[in-house]
């Protein structure tokens, strides 16, 4: 019996061929690893730059909330210290209420009839009667003589007659 030969040998043209495409996958192979190697670096870095953009701006946030902070606490103090010098403020105005009526009493009887007065925090409203309008601008002429009135000055002026006589009613704000 012959002996059958069951390995084929290549031929030449197609050991070069076979040699070939061994090279060209191996190259684009390691063209490939490289490329992706090249791909997961750059990756790495956005992630790496990315984190350390976070920190910082984490330890930012951290340094603005303790700025906000501050400044919560800073308005609130703002707050109580403008209520303060509010409940101050009112004190002084009805500790200068006596010496506002009793400047207005003893002042404008010298000219007119006080009619009435009307004390607010920092106002003072007097409705008094006198018989002719330079009266009236003689009593507020002298209440403005006073340092202790920011403004004076007379809102409201009105004649009427009055059993035969004719009489002025004024209304002479005061600001203190």
């Amino acid at each position: 019996m012959k002996q059958i030969n069951f390995i084929k040998t290549l031929t030449p043209s197609e050991l070069y061929a076979l040699s070939c495409w061994y090279y060209i996958s191996v190259v684009a192979s390691c063209i490939l690893a490289f490329g992706m190697g090249i791909c997961q670096t750059l990756q790495l870095y956005a992630y790496a730059k990315s984190n350390h953009e976070m920190i910082q701006l984490k330890s930012k946030q951290e340094s603005t909330r303790q700025i906000n902070d501050k400044k919560e606490e800073l308005l609130q103090k703002r707050q109580n210290l403008e209520k303060r010098l509010a409940s101050m403020k009112a004190q002084e105005a009805d500790n200068l209420l006596p010496t506002v009526f009793s400047f207005c009493v003893k002042t404008i009887p010298t000219i007119g009839v006080l009619q009435s007065i009307s004390l607010r925090n920092h106002c003072a409203i007097c409705t008094i009667l006198c018989l002719t309008p330079s009266d009236a601008i003689a009593i507020a002429h002298s209440l403005k003589m006073n340092t202790l009135f920011t403004s004076v000055r007379i809102t409201h002026l009105k004649g009427y007659l009055d059993k035969q006589f004719y009489k002025m009613q004024a209304s002479i704000e005061i600001v203190f």
